[in-house]
C-alpha cells in the first residue's frame, strides 16, 4: 500500500511538472502570450504527464520491475523514449478531444508538429529518466537535500542509525557462488523497499551485504517507525519465502542494530560526490550490529535509541564493551517473539 501511495504522489508531481513545461511549450509554438494556449498547454501536459508517470511507475517499475532492473540503462532509455512519443501522440489527441478542440485523431499533425512532439517527448523522457535514476542512486531525500545545498557545509543533526546485514552471508556466498549471491542481495534489498517507504527511512548506502539506514528523530519516533521497520521487513521476507526457496534454495534472514545520536552530514568528494554521514553515532551503530551477530540476535537496540520510545518488554542484555569505544553501553534485544512484539506497534 505504501509503495502504491508513493507511486501515486510521484505521478502527481510528474503530471504537474510536465503540465508546467507543456504550457510554456505551447506558448513557444504560438509565438505570443495567449491565456487560452497557456491553459490548453497545461491541460495537455497534465494528461501527458499522468500517462507517462503511470507507464513508468506502474508498468516499468510495477508489473515489469524485475525485467526493467535487469535491462541496461541505455536500452531502457531508448524503449522509454519511444513509449513517451507514442504516449504524447495519444494523450494530446485525447486532450484535444476532451477539451472540445476537435475530434479524437491520433495523427492530426503535419510533419513540423510531429517533429515538435517528438522533441518535446525526448526532452521529457531524458529529464524524467535522469532524475529518477539519480534519485535511485542517491535516495529521494538525499537528492533533494543535495539539490537544495543543505549539506554544502557540514551540519550536525541527531539521527537514528541502523546497520542491517544478511545473516550468514559468508556461507551463503560460498554455497551460491558470486553471481547468484549478488542476485540474492539485489532481491533482498529490493524487498526492503516497502519497509523503507512505510517507515520513512533514508537508505544511506549499501556496503557489501550490509545496508545503512537513517531516520530523523521526528520520523523515527512517529508511530515508532525506526522500530516498526524491523517488523515490516520481516513480514515482506516471510511473504517472499517461496520465491527465495525456488530461486536460491534458502530463505534469507537478517540481523540489525539500532542506535541514536549526533552525526555530522556534508558533501564529500570531487570527481565522485556524495552526502557523507559520520560521527560517533555511526560508529556505535556498526558496533551494535557486531554484538547482534555475536549473540545471534536478530535485532539489538542501544539504550540511547530505546530511550526515545515508550516500548516496554525488551530484554535487557546488560552493558557491553564495544570495539573501539572506552565507555560500555547498555543494549536491549527483542525476545524470540520479535516480529509479533514489534508488529503490535503498527
Amino acid at each position: 500500500m505504501k509503495r502504491f501511495l508513493h507511486r501515486l504522489r510521484t505521478l502527481v508531481w510528474i503530471s504537474l511538472f510536465v503540465g508546467s513545461v507543456s504550457s510554456f511549450f505551447a506558448l513557444f509554438q504560438e509565438g505570443s502570450f495567449s491565456p487560452t494556449y497557456l491553459i490548453y498547454g497545461l491541460l495537455d501536459g497534465v494528461i501527458i504527464g499522468a500517462l507517462i508517470a503511470f507507464y513508468v511507475l506502474f508498468i516499468v517499475r510495477g508489473t515489469f520491475s524485475d525485467l526493467a532492473r535487469r535491462t541496461p540503462f541505455v536500452l531502457l532509455l531508448a524503449i522509454n523514449t519511444a513509449a513517451y512519443v507514442l504516449v504524447f501522440v495519444f494523450a494530446r489527441a485525447w486532450a484535444i478531444w476532451i477539451t472540445g478542440r476537435g475530434p479524437f485523431d491520433i495523427f492530426p499533425y503535419d510533419r513540423g508538429h510531429f517533429q515538435s512532439a517528438a522533441i518535446f517527448a525526448l526532452i521529457i523522457s531524458l529529464t524524467i529518466n535522469f532524475f529518477m535514476q539519480i534519485s535511485q542512486l542517491l535516495g529521494q531525500n538525499t537528492l533533494w537535500n543535495f539539490l537544495l545545498g543543505k549539506y554544502h557545509r557540514p551540519a550536525s543533526e541527531f539521527r537514528f542509525v541502523m546497520y542491517l546485514d544478511l545473516a550468514g552471508s559468508t556461507s551463503i556466498a560460498e554455497k551460491l557462488g558470486d553471481k547468484q549471491f549478488l542476485a540474492l542481495l539485489n532481491d533482498f534489498f529490493y524487498d526492503m523497499t516497502d519497509a523503507v517507504l512505510e517507515t520513512g527511512a533514508d537508505i544511506y548506502k549499501y556496503v557489501g551485504d550490509e545496508a545503512i539506514l537513517l531516520w530523523t528523530r521526528k520520523r523515527g519516533v512517529k508511530r515508532n517507525d525506526a522500530l516498526r521497520f524491523i517488523a515490516a521487513f520481516a513480514r515482506t521476507l516471510r511473504d517472499a519465502e517461496q520465491k527465495y526457496a525456488l530461486r536460491y534454495g534458502l530463505v534469507p534472514e537478517f540481523r540489525a542494530g539500532l542506535h541514536y545520536g549526533q552525526i555530522v552530514a556534508g558533501e564529500m568528494g570531487n570527481l565522485r560526490q556524495e552526502v557523507a554521514y559520520m560521527g560517533d553515532a555511526m560508529n556505535t551503530g556498526a558496533r551494535v550490529l557486531d554484538v547482534a551477530k555475536k549473540l545471534k540476535k536478530t535485532f539489538i537496540v542501544s539504550e540511547d535509541a530505546l530511550s526515545q520510545f515508550n516500548v516496554p518488554g525488551l530484554e535487557n542484555l546488560g552493558e557491553h564493551e564495544l570495539r573501539g569505544k572506552e565507555k560500555r553501553i547498555r543494549l536491549y534485544g527483542a525476545p524470540d517473539s520479535l516480529f509479533e512484539e514489534f508488529r503490535r506497534l503498527e
